[in-house]
């Protein structure tokens, strides 16, 4: 793995932790409940998913944890009662969540009336990219290469295509794969054009 892989879904510090996964959503809040429970913070865990048999790892979890983990299949429980967890924002609390995009919107939405930098997400894939914020080519200097590329709006500056050679993107998560969201920086400055944004996940620094 690359050196200049960073992280942007760490666990940062809190007296108590909810982390809410749907599906394979589960995987980057695995080492996050296991870390909270060795630092001896406080934490539930409530977890979504299609059917029980669908989803991994809830043996374990609750064998291990007990009435930390919350299991709630669809075809038994319906969707997660977020209403309920998340209705009432404790300062002290910070909330973790992976999951499909509608699970993560209604996330924001039950947290919206919450602390600022209280909730932070990952997302299986990038987030909807809003409209370009330029249609003209621009150039783009390289200053570890001293190397001048320009960018077209057909070919994104975040693309590592043959023409630019610049290893700069956001790596989404992917179903079935660890997903610790990377950024890998192929220049000593990201590069933003054509609408990118920095990663949408987290919220707050």
């Amino acid at each position: 793995m690359s050196a200049d892989r960073r992280n942007h879904f760490p666990l940062t510090p809190s007296e108590r932790y909810l982390f809410i996964a749907g599906g394979v959503g589960i995987t980057p809040l695995l080492p996050m409940v296991h870390q909270a429970e060795l630092l001896g913070a406080e934490w539930q865990l409530l977890y979504g998913g299609r059917t029980r048999a669908s989803m991994a790892f809830y043996k374990e979890l609750t064998a291990a944890h007990g009435e930390r983990v919350h299991i709630a299949p669809q075809d038994e429980a319906g969707l997660l009662d977020l209403a309920s967890w998340l209705g009432t924002p404790r300062p002290d609390t910070k909330v973790y969540c992976c999951g499909p995009a509608p699970l993560l919107a209604a996330v924001e939405a039950a947290c919206a009336h919450w602390p600022p930098y209280t909730l932070r997400t990952e997302r299986f894939t990038a987030a909807e990219q809003s409209a370009p914020v330029r249609d003209l080519p621009f150039d783009v200097e390289l200053r570890r290469t001293g190397r001048t590329v320009t960018v077209t709006p057909d070919v994104p500056s975040t693309s590592n295509s043959p023409r630019t050679r610049t290893d700069t993107s956001t790596t989404p998560c992917a179903p079935g794969r660890p997903c610790p969201s990377a950024s890998i920086r192929g220049a000593e400055s990201r590069i933003r054009a054509f609408g990118w944004q920095e990663p949408s996940g987290q919220v707050g620094p």
